[in-house]
C-alpha cells in the first residue's frame, strides 16, 4: 500500500488522468445505463371485480360471483380460481400457467365476463391483469380544509383523481386513507324473538 502511495505522489499527472477517467466512466454509466425499480414481468393472474351497492354478501355470491365463475370456467390456460364475496362487492382471482400469454388470457376473460347478465345496480365487471410495471411509484399526500363540508370534500377528491388520471403514463389512481362513516347496530335478542325477526333480517 505504501508503494502505491509513493507512486501516486511521484506521478501526479497519471493519477489526475485516472481520476478524470473514473469520473467520465461514472457519468457515462449514470446517463446511459437503464435503471428500473423492477424489470417488467407479467403476473400469471387475472382479477375480475364487480361492485353492487346495496347487495349483501349472500346476494353477491349467488347473483354475481357464481355466474361470473361459470362464465370464466372454460378459459384456456386457467389452473386455479379463487373467489371472494362481501357486502356490495365480488372478486374472482384466476391463476394461469406460466407459459400462458397473459394479454390474450385477459382478453378471453373480458369476452367471457361481457356476456354475463347481472342484477340491477351491479357495475360492469372490470378485468385487471397485473404486472410489475403497474407497481405504484408515486404517492401524493393531500390535506383538505376542515371547514369544508363532506360534500365539498368528496367533490374535490373526485376532481383531483380525475385530473391525475389525465396525466400521461398514469395507469391507475387510487385514493386511500380517507375516513369512512360506519354504523354499528346492537340487536336485542328478546325483542327480535318477540317480533319474530331473525338477526340476519
Amino acid at each position: 500500500m505504501s508503494g502505491l502511495t509513493k507512486w501516486a505522489f511521484k506521478n501526479k499527472a497519471a493519477m489526475s488522468l485516472v481520476v478524470v477517467m473514473a469520473l467520465v466512466a461514472g457519468v457515462f454509466s449514470y446517463l446511459m445505463l437503464p435503471m428500473e425499480f423492477l424489470p417488467e414481468a407479467d403476473n400469471p393472474q387475472v382479477t375480475v371485480t364487480a361492485i353492487g351497492p346495496g347487495y349483501d354478501a349472500k346476494s353477491m355470491e349467488s347473483q354475481v360471483t357464481a355466474p361470473i365463475e361459470q362464465a370464466v370456467d372454460l378459459v384456456k390456460g386457467k389452473t386455479a380460481m379463487f373467489s371472494e364475496s362481501g357486502n356490495g362487492f365480488s372478486r374472482i382471482n384466476l391463476s394461469f400457467d406460466s407459459s400462458t400469454d397473459m394479454k390474450l388470457a385477459a382478453q378471453e376473460v373480458e369476452k367471457a365476463v361481457a356476456g354475463v347478465q347481472l342484477p340491477a345496480r351491479v357495475s360492469k365487471p372490470f378485468v385487471l391483469q397485473l404486472n410489475t410495471s403497474m407497481i405504484p411509484v408515486s404517492w401524493l399526500t393531500i390535506a383538505l380544509d376542515e371547514s369544508l363540508s363532506d360534500q365539498q370534500k368528496s367533490e374535490l377528491e373526485n376532481q383531483i383523481v380525475r385530473e391525475l388520471q389525465k396525466v400521461e403514463g398514469v395507469g391507475a389512481v387510487q385514493l386511500s386513507g380517507k375516513s369512512q362513516p360506519t354504523v354499528s347496530i346492537t340487536a336485542d335478542p328478546a325483542k327480535l324473538a318477540q317480533h319474530k325477526v331473525s338477526i340476519g333480517t
